[in-house]
């Protein structure tokens, strides 16, 4: 089943009142299919004429005759035609009720299964709390960096800093030897060797070993 609507005006306003016809005429073989049947008004201008013998198959062209009521110009409406003002729409319903969905009408009175579906999703998006840019900034910075522990990552490497800026020193070796100790400030870290402009060790003879203390 096919759906045709043609829309007719005179002198350009829509023709409300008319009693159009139709004739339906298949290309392969020339042969008329319907003759001159009577259209219904849909209203506004627009008529309307259920092809119930369509066949999806074929092809067809159409007139469609608003009557002597109409002048010529404004008389005949058709398909195929670049010349004339046509206004036909087909539309293949069965195809389109083919394709709609049997149990999950949204806006439907009638409760169905994909209608729960859509309201357990919508209770989990409107339970999602998007996040301010200062609640992210303060994520970020109130981030306890000892937990992450990824070598060479941001936090790690920020947690090494700490490290460098709070943990025991100690100068050893004449002064030539500096090492940094962890939290319990007896596991080496880092160690590094002192040198003076010449890259040579920078040697103090008779110094003693110093260290800083953890600062707390």
């Amino acid at each position: 089943m096919v759906l045709i609507t043609v829309f007719f005006t005179s002198t350009g306003i829509p023709s409300t009142s008319l009693s159009p016809t139709i004739r339906i005429r298949r290309i392969d073989t020339d042969v008329l299919v319907i003759t001159d049947a009577a259209m219904s008004n849909v209203g506004d201008g627009f008529y309307k004429y259920d092809f119930t013998t369509y066949d999806d198959t074929l092809e067809y062209v159409i007139r469609a005759d608003g009557t002597v009521t109409l002048d010529d110009v404004d008389r005949y409406k058709f398909n195929g035609s670049t010349e004339a003002n046509i206004e036909i729409t087909l539309r293949d319903t069965e195809e389109i009720q083919s394709k709609l969905p049997t149990d999950n009408i949204m806006g439907s009175a009638v409760l169905t299964s994909k209608d729960d579906e859509i309201d357990a999703i919508k209770l989990v998006t409107d339970a999602i709390s998007i996040p301010t840019v200062l609640d992210i900034v303060n994520g970020v910075f109130d981030e306890l960096v000892a937990t992450h522990t990824t070598s060479d990552s941001f936090g790690s490497n920020m947690e090494l800093i700490r490290k460098i800026l709070l943990n025991r020193l100690t100068l050893t070796n004449d002064g030539a030897d500096l090492t940094l100790y962890d939290d319990d400030n007896s596991t080496p870290i880092l160690t590094a060797s002192l040198t003076d402009i010449n890259n040579d060790p920078a040697v103090v003879e008779g110094t003693a070993p110093a260290s800083r203390s953890k600062l707390i």
